[in-house]
């Protein structure tokens, strides 16, 4: 389980979905009322975030070098391909939860 606190930064990488956008609109406005800061296209933040197609592993591992998070949630793709994901989280130091 992930816990947001108030401050925390949570990126939205990918671009909304026709159709889902109330949705993902309501996911950005509870997040917002928790104090999060959001970074989406979709955000008004003006941020460049999206990503394009599946990065590498070697990529993915880049990005979680530089980012540093404290939770990481693969959440888009095949069930083996978020194992393989969250595996490489872990061997760059993301402590692994529970689900």
């Amino acid at each position: 389980m992930v816990q947001l606190e108030k401050n925390d930064l949570v990126i939205l990488s990918s671009r909304v979905i026709p159709g889902n956008d109330r949705a993902i609109g309501n996911i950005i406005d509870h997040l917002v009322r928790r104090g999060c800061r959001v970074l989406s296209g979709s955000s008004g933040s003006g941020e460049l975030v999206h990503t394009s197609g599946h990065a590498f592993q070697g990529e993915q591992r880049m990005m979680i070098d530089l980012v540093r998070p404290r939770s990481f949630v693969p959440i888009h793709g095949e069930y083996r391909m978020l194992a393989a994901h969250a595996r490489t989280a872990e061997a760059a130091g993301v402590i692994p939860s529970l689900a």
